[in-house]
């Protein structure tokens, strides 16, 4: 027998010993794989969490308010009972405080706004940066994102994150399944750091594919304290005669929202978001 036949052969004597050793401790083999699993998720969990520790401040560590105890994260339910998110504009002055619990997409070097925010006992929280470079099963990437997340949010004294990826998703890419997975390693890492850091995520207006956006709304939900749903600019799907109408129909606004609730998601976890603005 050649050396081409004798390699062969060893081949076909590994495939059926690998064969028949699979078959013979399939459940044992299982189990492990569910401890590994276990045991890496705790590592990752670890991992992040003592780097978020490192950096999470205290009042002793240069805290640019006034009052040093402005710096520490909002304690509580990462939620408000009745949660009203509010786009950051200038310092913050001209927000009614009365109203607003959550600033979003705030600045991580604005202090100013994170100090006034807290004073009045609202959350200051980041934008996600730019998750779609590690949605992949590339475990390592994804806890090197997940770590710079929880650090920025630490270091600059804000109160969480939110996602806001808008792109193009096919119903059952491995990216939005990435996606949810993402969300919730944030999540987790940031809870591990503080009870009351929020996690949220933006979702269309409905989530029946709208503009290629065939999002697992039930995953990110799962992943997420809160679903901000944007209810505006709606008229991204007109095919008919494209004529002067409302930014963001009143109909459109109850279906998307009856489409969530379809699918399972809480009310209470879902946010409206609705347009202050239109076009001439």
């Amino acid at each position: 027998m050649g050396a081409v036949g004798r390699a062969k052969a060893r081949a076909r004597l590994l495939v059926s010993v690998l064969l028949t050793c699979a078959h013979a401790s399939g459940r044992r083999r299982w189990t492990q794989h569910r401890e590994a699993a276990a045991v890496a998720a705790h590592k990752f969990a670890r991992a992040v969490h003592d780097a978020a520790q490192a950096r999470l401040p205290t009042q002793a560590e240069g805290c640019p308010c006034a009052d040093s105890s402005l710096c520490l994260p909002i304690a509580g339910s990462p939620l408000a009972e009745r949660e009203i998110f509010g786009f950051i504009g200038g310092n913050g002055s001209t927000i009614d405080w009365s109203r607003v619990t959550t600033v979003a997409w705030a600045a991580p070097d604005d202090y100013a706004l994170m100090c006034r925010a807290h004073a009045m006992g609202a959350r200051v929280i980041l934008s996600a940066p730019k998750p779609e470079l590690v949605l992949t099963s590339n475990s390592t990437a994804r806890a090197e994102w997940v770590s710079t997340a929880v650090a920025a949010v630490t270091a600059s004294y804000h109160d969480g994150i939110v996602f806001d990826w808008e792109s193009p998703c096919r119903v059952g890419s491995p990216m939005q399944y990435w996606y949810g997975v993402l969300i919730g390693e944030t999540r987790a890492a940031l809870r591990s750091v503080h009870a009351g850091y929020q996690v949220s995520t933006c979702v269309a207006w409905s989530p029946d594919n709208i503009d290629g956006r065939g999002y697992n709304v039930g995953a990110f939900s799962r992943s997420s304290d809160a679903l901000y749903v944007m209810d505006y600019d709606t008229r991204s799907q007109v095919i008919d005669a494209c004529i002067a109408g409302a930014n963001a129909p009143f109909g459109g606004t109850v279906r998307g929202i009856s489409r969530f609730l379809d699918l399972g998601v809480p009310a209470s976890q879902l946010i409206l978001g609705v347009p202050w603005y239109g076009y001439r």
